[in-house]
């Protein structure tokens, strides 16, 4: 809540004048191993003159370091700045200028021309906010917000952008994108030793041009020994209110990041998730791979598409007697989650051998479980039931490691595999969260995503968000003529709403909202709905209807291409993303005529 050491952020992009951007192009991006002030050669030499040209005055202990900028990247006035269109910023913007706003000329207006001001002016060298990269309501002006009217005759409404976006929406995910691609990762570190680590002070920061006035650091002054109340009230206000660099993490390089094309199963285990932007599909083909006499395989034909590469990569024999209606896969396919049962409980079986491992027995009060979901990571499961109740689990150990009684740990999969024995629970029998209040109807779909800390839930009536740990983030209706079969959270932070419409439910009708409740777009796909499954990014969506497969590119708001025709005795049950020997898998249990086989289709390569 400390404005005066708000959170900083880079900027990434550079170009801010073209019509499209291409995020492949090394060219688009801002030069991270260099300050703001020193990414203009021309700027940069005036500010070296400038403090070539000074001569501390005063006693020794009283005499200013030489520096190279006298403002800062990040003050309080900048994060107003950017965060103007938002509350409680607004009112604090205001009472900084005396309870008005400054004049529309120095309020944020446009994307560009913020860019040119941070890259050439000698007084401004801001930084981003965090919210550049996830909130677009930054970028919107509410209607009671009156900011004035600029000199050329502008009334400031919402902020200009830049030409390869058309609405905020759009803008914060190229930006996410860029942030999370591969030549931003492989380049962060350095900003971070500029922001963070060894080059932000001494002869490091002093070679890399990155030195500020002194008061800036934590620790340049000892305000506890100034008695004189009024040189100590002058220090104060200028430390609160001309920037401060934060406090220094590391003392030697940060790491970069591993390159994304090398060691691709080291870089899974680290947990990274892959980027949408380098997914590639390759041409098709379309092949059986471990077929056996005994078993069924995808036999409709694939609809070759240009660069699409949709295989049938591996298939699990039908071992369970029980229908399968209600599943839900976790362990990278190793393992199976069933619900709906008559006794309220959540069943864990083997893929490989169809044991029952273990049984989830439900909080008091609660009824029939009616949706389940697993984060990206296998570590929180969260259930809804038929009251209306949210319940998270966890998984006894995060690295998906079980522990004996002798304290001897064995991994997840070996336990599901069967190749271990012993009274070794993968998931904690006790809830971690139950959260009520939410919905007074039957939980129809939710989703958990770890990575923002939200679950998202739906009932007939409404859509709500939850954090990860039960608190109440906001609500907002559903449409009373849609009947919802599902929702998902994508990485993006987008809510994939999915609803029966049509004449006895034949058609898939999609909403995408942001994570405000702004709903985004829409679309209708032909066919009964079947599944949903997002890409590990969460910018690609596999809609699975009674006709076909389809891909939604939720960032562009197009259904790009279908991947394959569906028979109509075969449905995508359940369908998951993985991945398995360094490739993107779609993990799905198929249904055909009355038999259940689990598939790998593999996507991605």
């Amino acid at each position: 809540n400390d404005l005066t050491q708000y959170p900083v952020f880079p900027w990434v992009i550079s170009d801010y004048s073209s019509d499209a951007l291409d995020l492949n192009d090394e060219n688009v991006y801002r030069d991270l191993s260099k300050p703001i002030g020193a990414l203009n050669p021309q700027r940069l030499q005036h500010f070296v003159e400038r403090q070539a040209m000074y001569e501390p005055v005063g006693h020794e202990d009283m005499r200013v370091p030489p520096f190279l900028y006298g403002s800062h990247y990040s003050t309080v006035g900048s994060v107003l700045y950017y965060l103007l269109r938002l509350e409680p910023f607004s009112t604090y913007a205001k009472a900084l200028q005396g309870n008005k706003f400054d004049h529309a000329d120095r309020l944020f207006h446009d994307v560009k021309e913020t860019w040119e001001n941070c890259l050439n002016s000698p007084s401004d060298l801001k930084e981003l906010t965090p919210e550049w990269y996830y909130l677009p309501e930054i970028f919107y002006k509410r209607k009671s917000l009156q900011l004035g009217e600029r000199q050329n005759g502008t009334v400031l409404g919402d902020v200009v952008l830049p030409k390869w976006a058309s609405t905020p929406e759009e803008f914060i995910c190229i930006n996410m994108r860029a942030l999370e691609g591969e030549y931003v990762s492989m380049h962060l570190h350095h900003w971070i030793d500029l922001i963070f680590g060894y080059k932000q002070k001494g002869i490091a920061a002093q070679e890399a041009y990155n030195t500020f006035y002194y008061l800036t650091y934590e620790g340049a002054v000892d305000l506890e020994s100034i008695h004189d109340e009024v040189q100590r009230r002058g220090l104060e206000s200028q430390i609160a209110n001309f920037g401060q660099t934060p406090a220094q993490l590391f003392a030697r390089p940060h790491p970069s990041r591993y390159p994304l094309h090398e060691d691709i199963d080291k870089i899974n285990e680290a947990g990274v998730p892959y980027n949408a932007a380098d997914e590639k599909f390759n041409s098709h083909q379309s092949n059986v791979l471990d077929q056996g006499p005994d078993e069924h395989y995808l036999d409709t034909g694939l609809v070759s598409k240009p660069g699409v590469n949709v295989t049938v990569a591996g298939i699990y024999r039908n071992w369970i007697d029980e229908p399968l209606k209600n599943t839900c896969m976790i362990a990278k396919g190793n393992a199976l989650l069933t619900y709906g049962h008559s006794d309220c409980t959540l069943k864990l079986w083997s893929c490989e051998n169809g044991v029952l491992l273990q049984n989830l027995h439900h909080h008091n009060g609660s009824r029939v479980v009616t949706a389940v979901a697993v984060d990206d990571e296998n570590r929180v499961i969260a259930t809804g039931t038929e009251d209306g109740v949210i319940t998270v689990w966890r998984f006894i150990n995060p690295e998906n490691t079980v522990v004996s009684n002798s304290n001897k740990p064995y991994r997840f999969t070996s336990f599901l595999m069967g190749e271990k024995s012993g009274p070794m629970l993968p998931i904690n029998n006790m809830p971690k969260e139950i959260i009520t209040g939410c919905h007074d109807e039957p939980i129809l779909s939710l989703d958990i995503f770890t990575e923002v800390d939200a679950i998202v839930s739906v009932s007939a009536a409404s859509i709500h968000i939850n954090t990860c740990g039960g608190e109440f983030i906001r609500t907002f209706p559903v449409a009373s003529n849609l009947k919802v079969c599902r929702i998902s959270l994508t990485r993006l932070s987008r809510i994939v709403c999915v609803s029966a419409c049509g004449v006895d439910d034949d058609k898939t009708h999609i909403q995408i909202y942001s994570i405000n409740g702004e709903l985004l777009w829409e679309v209708d796909l032909e066919g009964e709905f079947r599944n949903l499954v997002r890409s590990r990014m969460g910018e690609i969506v596999y809609v699975a209807t009674s006709k076909a497969v389809k891909v939604l590119d939720i960032e562009r708001k197009c259904v790009t291409l279908k991947l394959m025709d569906v028979d109509a005795k075969v449905a995508l049950a359940t369908a998951r993303i993985e991945s398995r020997n360094g490739e993107s898998h779609i993990l799905a249990r198929i249904s055909v005529e009355s038999e259940v086989n689990l598939y790998f289709l593999k996507a991605i390569k």
